[in-house]
């Protein structure tokens, strides 16, 4: 009872702030406040094991500037406010930066998506204000890192850089767009040798991930031939790479085979291998895989499946423990069963 007393009383300040805001106003623009109160006094205070909190909206053109907006100003921040003493993952849409507090309690991981029609010019520059900020203040804590863009055209740099001047990151997931790291007028990805060397002793998994720009489109992956994929990451155990639709190209290849003495799983998406054994694409990436004594799970994209590529996985990948195959349907032929 004591608890509950207190709760209501430490809400009061903020009630009432709300409240009076509201005054004047139709009865119907006062739901956010009910929504608040409800999470004050019967919710939040009952989540005691909460530590992943994951915020993301969709805004539909009929909503801008609406009451969406009205309740994430005043629920987000007063959520934090509850359990972010306890908080270890969270998880953001690019608008709701605009509330992150100075402070939270022992954040292990943070993540933002800065992508979709949400994202606009004005919310860029606040997030690029606060993101880096925030990072910077749970340094002593924070291990794992995520964030993503879908926009070339706007600069990015600050948070790479901030990156850069983290103390210690266990896990780093980029999602760029293709024009953000290939145009001369937009952001130069080389920043990411920088990121590397600083946390090459103590990085365990890295996400690399591509968004074709319309503009400047994909012809080959050059990406891969930066000075940046040179950086020795001796303890890499796991290694995403999500790419655009065009066939494994040896450059790819080359950067993976960097890291077979620790790589433990390995995930290629996006990239659809031929179900042609004859193409030699896949059984070339298998037998190069073989070689990799510590891989036990992978994951791949087949234009389709059939028995000739399980046959190539089981011949030079016996000692996987996990295969996820992501392919188009196609149906299997009798005759060619038969024959096997």
């Amino acid at each position: 009872m004591e608890t509950a007393i207190q709760n209501r009383s430490s809400w009061k300040p903020i009630l009432r702030t709300v409240i009076g805001r509201t005054v004047g106003r139709k009865p119907k623009s006062i739901a956010p406040t009910v929504k608040l109160t409800q999470i004050a006094l019967h919710a939040m205070p009952r989540l005691i094991h909460v530590s992943t909190l994951s915020f993301v909206f969709s805004k539909t053109s009929d909503d801008l500037g609406g009451r969406r907006d009205t309740e994430a100003a005043l629920i987000f921040p007063e959520i934090l406010r509850i359990v972010g003493h306890r908080l270890r993952n969270l998880h953001i849409q690019s608008p709701f930066a605009m509330y992150l507090p100075p402070q939270l309690g022992s954040l292990e991981s943070f993540s933002v998506d800065a992508v979709g029609h949400c994202h606009r010019p004005d919310i860029h520059n606040i997030m690029l204000a606060k993101v880096p900020a925030f990072l910077l203040a749970h340094q002593s804590t924070i291990r794992n890192v995520s964030f993503s863009i879908d926009n070339p055209t706007l600069d990015i740099s600050p948070i790479l850089q901030c990156l850069r001047e983290m103390s210690c990151l266990h896990t780093i997931g980029l999602s760029l767009s293709y024009g953000t790291i290939s145009s001369a007028s937009s952001v130069d990805f080389q920043s990411g040798r920088g990121i590397l060397e600083k946390h090459q002793q103590h990085l365990r998994s890295l996400s690399l991930g591509f968004v074709v720009d319309r503009v400047v489109g994909w012809t080959v992956p050059v990406f891969f031939r930066h000075d940046w994929c040179l950086v020795k990451l001796p303890n890499l155990r796991d290694l995403t790479i999500h790419v655009p639709s065009v066939p494994f190209r040896r450059e790819l290849g080359g950067y993976i085979r960097q890291f077979s003495s620790s790589l433990v799983s390995l995930k290629i998406m996006h990239v659809p291998f031929s179900a042609h054994v004859g193409n030699s694409k896949l059984r070339s990436l298998c037998e190069m895989l073989g070689d990799f004594p510590c891989l036990e799970d992978l994951s791949l994209y087949l234009s389709n499946f059939n028995i000739e590529q399980l046959i190539v996985f089981a011949s030079t990948l016996p000692h996987l423990r996990s295969l996820l195959l992501h392919y188009s349907y196609q149906p299997l032929k009798i005759n060619s069963v038969s024959r096997l």
